[in-house]
Parts: C-alpha cells; sequence; structure tokens
C-alpha cells in the first residue's frame, strides 16, 4: 500500500521525521515543494501524520496511538529541494540521503546513516550504524558507539567521537577533535588552527597542509611513531597545535 502527500513551501524547505524501524530516502526535487509517499501495510499507513506548518513538513507516528517509538516498519520516500533543513531521529531504519541539505540534525541507533554535502552545520549521534557524510560546511558533531564515521570534509569546526568505531574525515579545514577508544583515526589533510586526536587502542594518521609551523605534544605508549612530514623549502607562515596520544596504537604523521 502506498499514502502519498504533496505540499507546497518556499525555496527554502524544513523537514523532520520521527519513526522507530521504518528505511527513510531523500532525494532532490522540484524547488517550492516536498512530495511524501509511505510504502507498508494499510495499518501501518493509517498510524503517522504527515504536516505542514509553514515551510515545515513533520512525519511521526500519531500521538494518540502511544507507539512513538515501537511503531510497525514503512518505507518513507521524500523529495525536497536541495539545501532543506533536515532532523530525523530514528532507532532502527537506514537512511539514505542523496540531497544535499542545510541543516542537517540525525539520532539513530542501529541503523546506517548516509548523506551527500552539507551547506550548513551537521549534527549526527548513532550506536551501531555506520555514517557517510559529503563535503560539511560549517561545524561538525559526531558521536558512534560501534559504528563508522566517515566524512569528505569540514570547513568548521568539528568534533567527532566512536567508541570501537574508525574515524576517517578526507579533508578538515577548522578545528577539529576526534576520540576513539579501539578504533583508528584518520585525517587526510588537515589546515586548521589546532587539531586533537586520541585513541586508546586503534591507530592514529594525520595528514598536514604545507606551510604550517606545528607545536606538537605527541605521544604513544606501546605503539610507533612514524614521522614522514617533509620540510618545507619557505617559511611556515601557518600556526597550529597538534595533540596526539594512543596507549598501543601506531602514529603516523605525513
Amino acid at each position: 500500500m502506498k499514502r502519498e502527500k504533496s505540499f507546497e513551501i518556499d525555496d527554502h524547505g524544513e523537514l523532520v521525521v520521527v519513526v522507530s524501524s521504518s528505511n527513510i530516502l531523500l532525494t532532490e526535487g522540484q524547488s517550492g515543494r516536498i512530495d511524501v509517499v509511505l510504502e507498508g501495510k494499510e495499518a501501518a499507513l493509517d498510524i503517522f501524520d504527515i504536516t505542514q506548518v509553514g515551510d515545515l513538513v513533520t512525519i511521526q507516528v500519531r500521538k494518540d496511538t502511544g507507539r512513538r517509538w515501537s511503531s510497525p516498519k514503512v518505507r518513507i520516500a521524500v523529495s525536497l529541494p536541495a539545501g532543506s533543513d533536515v532532523d530525523i531521529k530514528s532507532a532502527s531504519g537506514d537512511i539514505l540521503g542523496s540531497v544535499d541539505t542545510g541543516e542537517l540534525f540525525v539520532a539513530s541507533a542501529s541503523g546506517d546513516a548516509r548523506f551527500g554535502d552539507v551547506s550548513n552545520k551537521a549534527r549526527i549521534k548513532t550506536a551501531s550504524g555506520d555514517v557517510f557524510i559529503g563535503d560539511i560546511g560549517g561545524d561538525f558533531q559526531g558521536v558512534s558507539a560501534s559504528g563508522d564515521i566517515r566524512i569528505d570534509s569540514v570547513s568548521g569546526e568539528a568534533t567527532v567521537s566512536t567508541a570501537s568505531g574508525d574515524i576517517f574525515i578526507d579533508e578538515a579545514e577548522g578545528r577539529t577533535t576526534a576520540k576513539s577508544a579501539s578504533g583508528d583515526i584518520t585525517i587526510g589533510l588537515f589546515s586548521g588552527p589546532a587539531v586533537s586526536a586520541m585513541s586508546m587502542s586503534g591507530d592514529i594518521a594525520l595528514g598536514l597542509a604545507p606551510g604550517m609551523a606545528i607545536e606538537a605534544d605527541i605521544a604513544t605508549m606501546s605503539g610507533s611513531l612514524r614521522n614522514n612530514v617533509m620540510p618545507g623549502s619557505e617559511e611556515p607562515t601557518q600556526p597550529a597545535t597538534l595533540r596526539v596520544k594512543t596507549m598501543s596504537g601506531d602514529i603516523t604523521l605525513r
């Protein structure tokens, strides 16, 4: 069964989704319009509210059912304009967003979350799901227990922590803090004012942009340290502080 609704909005839309075990698909749609399609059993579709207030469209289980976090599984597909703000709370469903968003907020238990570029800030919290995001134009906060967090680039401040999941940021331009218990931490290219990377048993790899004057605090108890940074031919012009520590993991600078 399908349930479909369409909403007229201004150029900048907002979407809020609060579900339990539903899979969510976000795609780029027409400017000034948000289209929602729910697929599942008829009884499951009937307990959902799909409402609009201004440019905000909300999808959630009706409050009178008392089943906000035990709703039956449905498939939710939403097409919305690029640059719209998205706020999703989900328990176990996967979230796939192929549309670029404005602000992005996601809280998920065990589902994976994959998104394109985010023009503003992003905040992701998940238990065991993996997180993949493209370029983030603002600040980023990411928290995961056993899931991996992978980001193409962050322009603003980045704060990322995991328990056993790996952290990978291809390019970090702002102040960056990355912490993991047993997961690896990799920052492909760092060009910001300060970076702090700490792991208990995971490895840490950090690439430094050319022309940086580094004040470093680096320590590992039983792991190895490899400094592959090549000295530049010109006087460094960008000061930065570097704090990297592990217990048993290896540290590589390049």
